[in-house]
């Protein structure tokens, strides 16, 4: 967290590649992020890290616990247990707060 303009979205963008880095590299779970191919670079977005966009707004009933529980879905995690790796996941970045407020 941090002020608006700081760079926490270009850090993650850059982290995940969705803005590819001129140097230097990006270890992340002891693995260069820089060098992966697309099916690894695939693979380590669906299951590694992910990024919640606060002001995007494409489904504006959603909460941060809802989106999460989206990317889930998305990996096939089973209903029943998607609400719990949310919370989990929410605690991890001190987000409670924020758990179900919608945009």
């Amino acid at each position: 967290m941090g002020l608006s303009g700081s760079g926490k979205s270009i850090l993650v963008r850059h982290i995940i590649r969705l803005i590819e880095p001129t140097g230097g590299e990006i270890p992340l779970n002891g693995t260069d992020v820089g060098k992966l191919g697309k099916e690894d670079l695939r693979e380590m977005r669906a299951n590694e890290i992910g990024m919640v966009v606060q002001n995007t707004a494409l489904l504006p009933h959603r909460t941060l616990r809802d989106d999460i529980a989206v990317s889930l879905a998305h990996r096939n995690v089973d209903a029943f247990i998607r609400p719990r790796l949310a919370n989990k996941v929410i605690d991890l970045v001190h987000l409670q707060s924020y758990a179900d407020r919608s945009r």
